[in-house]
């Protein structure tokens, strides 16, 4: 076809006085070519993704390693599978009541170092464990000091899962509760009985689906045969942000 034959097509096409049939014929080709061009490029991006899918390293999706799981959940039939999904990692409140009298722990735990607010005879101070030590918070900086309560030891969710990993328990809509002997737990908090007896101590856990909630103890018959008279320890545990808690620094001076 001659230059001045596409000329004329043209400006039927778009020239000024085009020419309505032509100019619909001309727009329905231009769109035909870009849908075309289009899906050439969709199907060459598809199988360029799919190439390297095939070709990237597999990758595994992180293991509890205590709890996480804290991931962070418990599995109903193996609670010491539960608290963390990545590591330990949770936020904690726990009441313990000795003889009618309470403190309460209000904290954070990740790994190895932990926060908290202890409230104890009307008196709120700030405490941190860091490599098992206890550190004292004044003036903004932590500062080493002594455990701030004999009975905190009872309130590690990691040992007391640990104690009853070869309980028999019995489950019912969520609770798990086991018993366990006072020599049982004189060996795990490593504690010398005043009356050595086979007297038989209460862990009651309470699950929502794989996750564990709350936790409640009742260690009256230990603590009574330890100290050689009776007295009442209970603790009440609960657990939130599993997993999900925020990482926190420890100002040491």
């Amino acid at each position: 076809m001659k230059n001045k034959e596409w000329k004329e097509i043209l400006k039927k096409c778009f020239g000024k006085e085009k020419d309505d049939r032509y100019h619909a014929v001309a727009m329905l080709a231009i769109y035909g070519i870009f849908i075309l061009i289009l899906i050439v490029l969709i199907r060459i991006g598809g199988n360029n993704s799919t190439q390297l899918h095939e070709n990237s390293p597999s990758t595994s999706s992180p293991t509890s390693t205590a709890t996480s799981s804290p991931s962070s959940d418990i599995p109903e039939e193996n609670p010491s599978s539960n608290i963390g999904e990545n590591d330990i990692n949770y936020s904690y409140s726990y009441t313990v009541s000795y003889n009618g009298i309470s403190e309460v722990y209000l904290g954070k735990r990740i790994d190895d170092k932990e926060k908290f607010t202890l409230v104890k005879d009307g008196i709120t101070t700030d405490y941190a464990i860091l490599s098992d030590n206890y550190l004292i918070l004044e003036n903004g900086t932590y500062h080493i000091t002594e455990n701030p309560s004999r009975f905190l030891k009872y309130c590690d969710i990691e040992d007391i899962l640990v104690l009853v990993e070869n309980e028999i328990p019995t489950e019912n809509n969520g609770v798990i509760k086991y018993t366990v002997s006072n020599k049982n737990l004189a060996t795990t908090y490593k504690d010398d009985l005043s009356i050595d007896n086979e007297q038989l101590n209460s862990i009651q856990l309470y699950t929502s689906g794989e996750i564990l909630k709350s936790a409640d103890l009742d260690f009256s018959n230990y603590i009574s045969s330890i100290q050689g008279t009776s007295v009442t320890l209970t603790i009440h545990m609960e657990f939130a942000d599993i997993g999900t808690t925020e990482d926190f620094e420890i100002k040491v001076s």
